[in-house]
């Protein structure tokens, strides 16, 4: 753990576990990192990019979250759902133009990454652009060999779906998953009595 955050903190790429498949994580405020990031992936210059933060606290340092947001993060993070809202001014716009994606997610390999490194990482799958997530080591090493500066060894990991994101400005699903559009209504009118 403590080398994936040096080589995170050196601009470097690392794979690691999520609660669905590996990922690839960077510093997001770092712009050349970012980059490289998108180079390695093959993917398009705007498409945005999930974090993922180790806490509440974290969330909240990246994002407006109003009263409804922040009982959706109560009541369903950690978990397999990423939240799209409005980015606060730290989020650089290399990132992301007006809003940011974030979870928590439920591996414990992911969140504390995030914990250790101080801030939010990257947490875009570990695949070349429109390919099949990777979901152990030896499928991260297909893809990307020696380009991927480090891995986190976390196994092979059990197929499953990506997070289900949910786009707070517009009520609506972006994508599918295992989180379900009514458990986030639910969440979302359950009042504030489980806040922490």
């Amino acid at each position: 753990m403590e080398d994936a955050v040096a080589m995170l903190r050196k601009g470097g790429v690392v794979a690691f576990p999520t609660e669905s498949s590996y990922g690839l994580a960077v510093d997001p405020f770092n712009e050349k990192a970012v980059k490289k990031l998108r180079e390695l992936k093959q993917e398009p210059a705007g498409k945005p990019m999930i974090l993922i933060c180790a806490s509440k606290q974290m969330c909240r340092k990246i994002a407006f979250l109003d009263e409804r947001a922040k009982r959706i993060v109560d009541s369903l993070m950690p978990g397999a759902l990423t939240l799209v809202a409005k980015k606060k001014a730290c989020i650089p716009d290399f990132l992301s133009k007006e809003t940011v994606a974030f979870r928590i997610s439920s591996n414990e390999i992911a969140r504390e990454l995030s914990r250790k490194f101080g801030k939010a990482i990257t947490a875009t799958s570990a695949n070349l652009h429109g390919k099949e997530p990777a979901f152990s080591p030896k499928e991260v090493e297909k893809y990307f060999g020696a380009k991927v500066d480090l891995v986190i060894d976390g196994g092979k990991l059990k197929k499953s779906e990506p997070s289900t994101i949910f786009d707070l400005e517009k009520m609506r699903v972006l994508r599918k998953g295992p989180v379900r559009r009514n458990a986030i209504i639910k969440a979302m009118q359950k009042g504030s009595q489980n806040q922490r």
